[in-house]
C-alpha cells in the first residue's frame, strides 16, 4: 500500500514477520518523513519501522519505544 509519494507500507513492516504491518504507521509521521525526503532530494532506506512488542524486546529497545506506536523509524542513507 502506498503511504506517500516515496514510501510504501511494506518498508515499515515489523521485521520479525508477524502481522504488524506498515499500514499501521501514523499518517502524520509519514507526512513529516515525506517532507524530509522531498527536501533531501535523495532516497533513504527504512531499516526498522513499526514493531510488535516481541520484536521490540528482541532488539533491546525500550518498552516505551515510539516504534510500537508507528511514530518512529530507523533509516539508512
Amino acid at each position: 500500500m502506498k503511504l506517500s509519494k516515496n514510501f510504501d507500507s511494506e518498508e515499515f513492516d515489523c521485521r520479525c514477520g508477524c502481522d504488524v504491518t506498515g499500514e499501521h504507521m501514523d499518517k502524520n509521521f509519514i507526512d513529516v518523513l515525506q517532507q524530509i525526503r522531498t527536501q533531501c532530494g535523495f532516497a533513504f532506506n527504512i531499516t526498522s519501522g513499526i514493531r510488535c512488542e516481541s520484536h521490540n524486546e528482541y532488539v533491546g529497545s525500550s518498552s516505551r519505544s515510539k516504534h510500537l506506536k508507528g511514530i518512529a523509524c530507523d533509516i539508512y542513507i
